[in-house]
């Protein structure tokens, strides 16, 4: 862990050289000044630059590049057209296959018709009559009346009345044969029937060719699913695409995140969300900040020593910041604002107290016990003991 001063009230220490006095001859200490500041308490985290945002793409098919419409470098906007192969074989088989399409569906019409025609004796559209059924019934109909006739010549009235009820029976009968019972097909009825299957079945083959030809059709223009600049381009008109071979990559420039490791002793001080101040080993004039995003379960041990990995996200994107470049970033732990500040020089330890020489004047010093807070191995935060502007000896 360390600690970063962000800035200083006062930027640079009033050090200065003071005279004092001791049997007749000067003595010379040196002695530094208590100054306010602010103070952040961080964890350094060291790793690289990377552009996640990143998509390889291809053609869906294989054929003929015959447009390309982009240049590496350039900036595209998602849904512009990069890369066009040829078409036109497919167009044209398309085109077979709906006049096709046509002729099957002609040829199920007339299936349909030749249908409409052989049945027999009617098609209702919902029922065949059982005809046959019901010329027994009639042929039934014909011998109970011809014997109620025969008794009404012989005035015979109570077998009359028999013979009419059961012609009226063997009637409701012939209805119910005629309205509600089926009637097995010929032969060639159901021949003709499944002519018809067959034409239907051949135009939902058709159907299916054109669906895949459809979709093929797309896949001959290649076009950009995100925003970004054209990072590679393996392509030019002419060549041969095959179909998922990468020939372009596209970079969304704008998301920039920093992956590094963390020593474990650090692991305490790191959470999600934290806010970094990142910087870039080959431009250490330029800071940006950003904040924690991921933080690795698992370990790994490299000379003895266990690192967890994290992943950083850049606030802002700055021109000159590249995939792959090396950084380093202070997760910021605590801050102090406006806090007594003093080199750690100035500063000594006894047991568990901290104390230092405070100059009363140019001459006499005092021994002072002061109470601290952070401490990054440069400065340390004065909580009491000091104020500002007290003159501290620096110490051998």
């Amino acid at each position: 862990m360390k600690i970063r001063v962000v800035s200083l009230l006062l930027i640079a220490l009033l050090v200065f050289l003071s005279a004092g006095c001791t049997g007749g001859e000067a003595e010379k200490v040196e002695t530094v000044e208590v100054i306010r500041g602010d103070l952040t308490e961080t964890v350094p985290i060291s790793g690289n630059l990377e552009m996640p945002e990143r998509v390889n793409l291809s053609f869906g098919m294989t054929g003929e590049v015959i447009e390309v419409l982009v240049d590496r470098g350039d900036r595209v906007a998602a849904g512009d057209v990069l890369a066009k192969v040829r078409t036109d074989e497919i167009e044209a088989k398309l085109k077979v296959a709906q006049l096709s399409m046509k002729a099957l569906q002609i040829d199920y019409e007339i299936a349909r018709n030749r249908l409409m025609e052989s049945l027999y004796p009617r098609y209702t559209g919902t029922f065949l009559s059982d005809i046959a059924g019901t010329w027994v019934a009639l042929e039934e109909l014909d011998e109970t009346l011809a014997e109620a006739q025969r008794l009404m010549d012989s005035w015979n009235a109570e077998g009359l009345g028999l013979q009419l009820d059961e012609a009226e029976a063997i009637l409701a009968k012939a209805k119910n044969k005629l309205h509600k019972d089926r009637w097995p097909l010929p032969f060639y009825v159901k021949t003709i029937e499944m002519e018809l299957d067959k034409a239907a079945l051949a135009i939902d083959i058709a159907d299916a060719e054109i669906a895949a030809t459809e979709v093929t059709l797309p896949n001959a223009v290649m076009t950009a699913p995100i925003s970004g600049e054209v990072s590679w381009i393996s392509l030019e008109p002419g060549e041969w695409a095959v179909a998922t071979v990468p020939v372009i990559t596209i970079t969304d420039t704008s998301v920039i995140r920093m992956k590094g490791i963390v020593d474990e002793m650090d692991m305490p001080y790191i959470e999600m969300g934290g806010k970094v101040v990142i910087t870039l080993d080959a431009l250490p004039d330029r800071e940006t900040e950003g904040k924690v995003v991921y933080i690795s379960p698992v370990g790994t041990i490299q000379s003895g020593v266990v690192f967890y990995e994290t992943t950083l996200e850049l606030e802002t994107a700055d021109e000159m910041f590249k995939d792959g470049m090396s950084a380093t970033a202070d997760v910021i732990v605590e801050e102090t604002k406006d806090a007594l500040l003093l080199p750690v020089g100035a500063i000594s330890r006894e047991g568990g107290s901290y104390y230092v020489i405070k100059m009363l004047d140019e001459e006499q010093s005092e021994r002072i016990e002061v109470n601290v807070g952070l401490n990054n191995g440069r400065f340390m935060e004065i909580l009491s003991g000091l104020e500002q502007g007290d003159k501290v000896v620096i110490e051998d």
